[in-house]
């Protein structure tokens, strides 16, 4: 009997590569546990600058799967008592 490996045998991959679509995601994360805030939480600061984001969709940015728009840039930029700049590059003074 020939044990050929057939294709259900072979590993699952994702119909689409996963990507990143934005920059900012691994600093709003960091900087929102820095302050100890829960999504929710920033969701309520960011609600308080114009930008309606439920805790889903700041969990989508966090992990790079959702694009931000300028607006919301300034608005988590705000939220989070940091700059642009920081969000973007993670440092000061580099633009």
């Amino acid at each position: 009997m020939d044990f050929q490996k057939r294709k259900y045998d072979e590993p699952k991959r994702p119909l689409r590569p996963e990507r990143r679509v934005n920059l900012i995601g691994p600093r709003v994360r960091w900087m929102r546990e820095r302050l100890l805030l829960t999504q929710d939480d920033l969701a309520g600061k960011l609600a308080c600058y114009g930008v309606e984001l439920d805790y889903v969709k700041i969990g989508q940015v966090e992990n790079e799967r959702r694009r931000v728009t300028d607006w919301e840039l300034v608005g988590f930029a705000k939220a989070l008592g940091v700059s642009v700049e920081w969000l973007l590059s993670g440092q000061e003074g580099t633009w």
